[in-house]
């Protein structure tokens, strides 16, 4: 009988401040993971020397060496050519207009490269070892507020990105016709209005018309939470006001994509059921009565590790 020997994964999760990254096994499993600094402002050359180098860590600390590794994935901000492996910008990076991250990493590596979305990555780390994983689970949406809104779309087990790789952009769907004004140059896109940072400006927004509350000065997302667990009604409000709109959110998805799942990422879910039973209840006020919704709500349960997971599974194939 002939040995098959194991065969793992790096996945490596750009962001502007912390590039974290892991080596995986076949199921999913993590055998080594680590994070150092994007260093950003020094360049996309350096920040792709800077992604071969924690590569190359990780692989060492496992006991590895390249021909125990299929490929490298890569998950990063920003709109993408995936097949090309091209980051056509990334923001709050400077100077990442038309990189060719797959070729260039692949040239600091020697290695087989992978360039993916990063919501694209994190929705797939958790359907493929997180709050996902179920062989009975093929259709799960992930939403992930922080900053902003983010996430992606498993179909039939398979990340949907759409005709030309920019699919799934799940933060801006609009939700209130003129409304705010986003950075994506809509308005009223739903990151505008249950966000963290929503929260804690919508917060900020009132405290300054002098509503009443126990609140005072710049706030934070969790300071609205927990002044609205000790009874501080404006909170209250404030919270019931961005589930609302995210509740309308999820009926839109439900209604397009059908998913079996929809998973709660970011830090907003540590409040627990002040997000989540909010959430289901404002979904079950807001859907159709044609039929009984089968769509279950789940935490997010990987946090920062989510995104590495997934660039490494959806390297995989």
């Amino acid at each position: 009988m002939e040995y098959m020997a194991l065969r793992y994964t790096v996945g490596l999760d750009l962001g502007g401040t912390n590039i974290k990254g892991g080596v995986l096994d076949e199921g999913g499993g993590i055998v080594a993971k680590g994070m150092i600094k994007t260093e950003a402002e020094s360049g996309p050359g350096h920040v792709i020397g800077r992604l071969g180098m924690l590569a190359e860590r990780l692989m060492r600390e496992a006991g590895l060496g390249k021909e125990d590794v299929d490929k490298i994935g890569v998950g990063t901000p920003g709109p993408l050519d995936p097949a090309a492996g091209l980051v056509l910008s990334a923001p709050n990076m400077p100077g990442w207009k038309m990189i060719r991250l797959k070729d260039e990493l692949m040239g600091v590596t020697g290695m087989d490269v992978k360039v993916v979305n990063d919501g694209n990555a994190a929705a797939y780390g958790e359907y493929w070892t997180g709050s996902g994983r179920d062989e009975r689970v093929q259709h799960m949406i992930l939403l992930t507020l922080g900053t902003g809104i983010g996430g992606g779309v498993v179909i039939d087990g398979k990340i949907f990105s759409g005709a030309h790789g920019a699919g799934t952009e799940l933060g801006h769907m609009i939700v209130k016709p003129g409304g705010r004004p986003c950075g994506c140059g809509q308005l009223g896109c739903i990151e505008q209005y249950a966000s963290a940072t929503a929260f804690a400006r919508e917060a900020k927004r009132r405290i300054d018309a002098g509503e009443v509350t126990s609140l005072e000065g710049e706030v934070t997302t969790k300071d609205v939470f927990d002044a609205a667990a000790d009874g501080d009604a404006m909170s209250r409000a404030v919270i019931d006001r961005g589930i609302d709109y995210l509740g309308k959110a999820c009926v839109n998805l439900v209604r397009i994509f059908d998913p079996q799942v929809i998973v709660i990422g970011g830090g907003v879910i540590a409040a627990g059921e002040a997000v989540m039973g909010r959430l289901r209840r404002s979904f079950d006020d807001q859907t159709w009565t044609v039929r009984e919704e089968r769509v279950e709500f789940a935490a997010a349960t990987l946090g920062n590790d989510a995104g590495f997971i997934g660039a490494a599974g959806m390297a995989r194939g």
